[in-house]
Order: C-alpha cells, then structure tokens, then sequence
C-alpha cells in the first residue's frame, strides 16, 4: 500500500519529488504520483534527484518513441512544411504574426 501524493498545475517535477520523499521520510510508506502521465515512486530514503531523473528519462525514451511513429513523422513533416510557408512568406516581405485575446 502507498499514500497517493496529488501533484497540482504549476508544480514543478523537482517540487514534486522533494514533496513525495518528505511524506515517504514522515509517514515511513511509499507515495505514489502520477506526474503528466508518467507513474512515480517515492521510498523512504530516497534521493529526489534520482526521481527526477528517472522521470526525465522516460520523458525522453517517450519522446523518441513517438518521434520514431507514424504520427510523429506525419507532426514532422508538418512543421517542415510550415516552416517553409513562413520562410517563403518573410521573403516576399510578409511578416509572421500571432494572435492574442
């Protein structure tokens, strides 16, 4: 069994590590995070930069999964082409522009 830490919008992965391995170090128990998708344990003792690491890791190891996708290659070739538009467009003199509420 392990506690369920609730990570909030805005909290950071290093605030969240340090949050889940102070409630570990307290409540001698795991705490368990679901942290933007990604399942994270905390033991008692743990090292919060080793969360945050492993964290990072699978962050990266996700990425490269979906960049080697189908998908990802579609998003890629998208983004190619849009560069392109916009580089085609400054050269005849028109400038990007965003929109704003």
């Amino acid at each position: 069994m392990a506690h369920i830490y609730d990570a909030k919008p805005g909290d950071s992965i290093d605030w969240t590590a340090r949050q889940m391995v102070d409630w570990a170090n307290e409540s001698h128990w795991p705490v368990e995070c679901d942290f933007n998708g990604i399942r994270i344990e905390a033991k008692p003792g743990d090292d919060p930069a080793i969360l945050v690491a492993a964290f990072m890791s699978e962050c990266e190891r996700r990425s490269q999964e979906y960049a080697a996708s189908p998908e990802g290659q579609e998003a890629k070739r998208r983004q190619i082409e849009a560069n392109q538009r916009a580089a085609e467009s400054a050269a005849e003199g028109i400038k990007p522009f965003g929109l704003k509420d």
